[in-house]
């Protein structure tokens, strides 16, 4: 006998419950609400999902498949620009880290932030 994983289940579900093209998509809450599982645990599984090649695509209209090239194309590049932006915060924070001093912690301020610019 063959058994199956609770996250194959659920990997199944969301394959399921999804649609496709852009509107039919369904809306992030409706979609958990729908096969059973939290927000948090919908996102870590469609991450892994897309990870192994299944064509889950995400919009403001909520996640749906596809195979459409343009809608494919166009997830990629705001993708792209999310992770961009991400990656220039966390550059911007690891440059203004707190540095330890002698068991102190000091912190480089912005002009703007010590008061000198208003």
């Amino acid at each position: 006998m063959t058994t199956v994983k609770k996250n194959e289940i659920t990997f199944l579900h969301i394959l399921t419950a999804l649609n496709k093209g852009e509107e039919n998509a369904i809306h992030q809450i409706d979609l958990a609400n729908k096969i059973g599982v939290p927000t948090w645990r919908l996102k870590k599984i469609i991450q892994a999902a897309r990870k192994s090649g299944v064509m889950i695509i995400s919009s403001k209209r909520g996640y749906y498949l596809s195979d459409n090239k343009q809608e494919i194309n166009h997830f990629v590049r705001m993708m792209s620009k999310q992770a961009a932006t991400r990656y220039g915060s966390i550059t911007k924070i690891r440059k203004t880290m707190p540095v330890e001093i002698g068991g102190q912690l000091s912190m480089k301020l912005s002009a703007a932030a010590a008061g000198g610019a208003r």
